[in-house]
């Protein structure tokens, strides 16, 4: 992946927003997933998406 933004950098004349929205867009990816992950995780609550009851194991 770095060295594909460097080719971009280097060879596109607007390759320097290209690659700044590029790693904003994965910055931003990275916050919503860390979101997800909730202050106290629990047994059956690892993750915040499912809040509805707790998971049952498979018999």
């Amino acid at each position: 992946m770095p060295w594909m933004l460097g080719l971009i950098w280097v060879a596109d004349a607007d390759g320097r927003t290209t690659v700044f929205l590029v790693g904003a867009v994965m910055a931003a990816m990275s916050l919503g997933f860390s979101l997800l992950i909730p202050s106290r995780p629990e047994p059956g609550r690892e993750t915040t998406v499912w809040r509805s009851g707790v998971v049952q194991p498979a018999e």
